[in-house]
């Protein structure tokens, strides 16, 4: 079993706020960055064996402030826990989206994010993805407790295996930015579920169909 702590990144820049970003590497706004250390600051006492980003620049500026207080701890880059790929949407505004795909946006609204964008992740591929990574974590750091920061679809597949969420109901977990999560993990074993929910921080909740998130 490892304890794995779960971040969301903090709030990114104003400038992608209306757009589909995904995997894209774009930066925080200066609260995102207030968000961050916010939370180095509540997990100051907190005793990890590593400290983990996707290594996308939002994520690993949280992982970096943590590490600073943990000179013992070097950067290390999990690629795998990158936000959901959006494809040929990344980067696009609504207004572009439906101007390339006619509907494309009325569709991502009313799917609450599950439609998969042309050329981007499936909710199910992103499932794969993200526990077969976090089950790897757990053998590495086997009886032992990380940080990880990552990204909102990142943290909804953890959440949902762990409380046994099906994956079409996904997108009715809300997960803040700078929300985290603290999981018991102990991987993919023969009649048993890949881990435990410990502790919810920063409200990550399960919303009704009206109020599902839809980034």
């Amino acid at each position: 079993m490892t304890e794995i702590t779960l971040i969301r990144h903090g709030e990114v820049h104003a400038d992608w706020r209306d757009r589909l970003y995904g995997g894209m590497d774009v930066p925080l706004s200066g609260e995102g960055e207030a968000q961050a250390w916010a939370v180095a600051r509540e997990l100051r006492e907190e005793v990890f064996d590593g400290v983990i980003s996707s290594g996308l620049a939002r994520a690993e500026f949280t992982a970096a402030i943590l590490r600073s207080s943990r000179p013992d701890l070097v950067r290390i880059d999990r690629p795998k826990l990158a936000e959901r790929s959006r494809g040929d949407w990344a980067g696009l505004s609504v207004d572009e989206i439906d101007a390339r795909h006619p509907g494309g946006s009325n569709l991502w609204r009313s799917s609450h994010g599950m439609f998969t964008p042309p050329g981007g992740e499936s909710v199910e591929q992103v499932f794969e993805r993200v526990l077969g990574e976090l089950d790897r974590l757990a053998g590495e750091y086997e009886h032992g407790a990380i940080a990880v920061v990552a990204h909102l679809w990142v943290v909804r597949c953890a959440v949902a295996a762990a409380i046994g969420l099906a994956p079409e109901r996904v997108a009715h977990l809300a997960v803040p930015t700078s929300g985290r999560v603290r999981l018991s993990w102990h991987g993919h074993r023969a009649g048993q579920g890949r881990g435990a929910l410990i502790e919810m921080r920063g409200t990550p909740k399960v919303l009704n169909e009206d109020r599902a998130q839809r980034v």
